[in-house]
């Protein structure tokens, strides 16, 4: 691949103004909607009615991909190579994370589990098109100045 394909994206990650390449800003993509649709399905009721063998499998069931797709999440940030912006970044990501949960947990404890849903499409369509590219300088999409 070559490297102006690489870099057409124009996506800056560093203070010095270096874009991610094409597949550094997918994977963030990738990651962060995965994480956001683990978190929808882990407010989903659980089937099982008695808590026993098939209720413990099934709560890892919901729990190991969202617990995966966290760290996936978080691993992205490495390609941050400025040390105060990956501080704010990691703080943005945990912010963004523990309102997820408040929202799913609102979800769950309140029945609106499709308001929950529709809040955390809402929380995820926000932190890729507004706060990446505001506050953590990561452009995830293609804006219409980069077309």
């Amino acid at each position: 691949m070559s490297s102006d394909l690489n870099h057409e994206h124009g996506a800056s990650h560093t203070g010095d103004g270096t874009p991610l390449t094409i597949r550094e800003s997918n994977l963030s993509l990738i990651a962060i909607v995965l994480q956001a649709a683990a978190v929808n399905i882990c407010i989903q009721p659980i089937a099982v009615d008695t808590v026993g063998t098939a209720y413990i499998f099934a709560l890892l069931w919901k729990l190991v991909p969202l617990l995966l797709c966290s760290v996936w999440m978080a691993r992205n940030l490495r390609y941050e190579e400025n040390s105060a912006r990956y501080k704010k970044n990691v703080q943005i990501e945990l912010l963004y994370c523990a309102i997820q949960a408040c929202v799913a947990v609102a979800a769950i404890y309140s029945d609106f589990l499709l308001f929950g849903a529709l809040g955390l499409l809402a929380l995820c369509l926000a932190y890729i098109l507004v706060i990446n590219p505001k506050y953590m300088k990561r452009t995830l999409v293609k804006t219409k100045a980069q077309v």
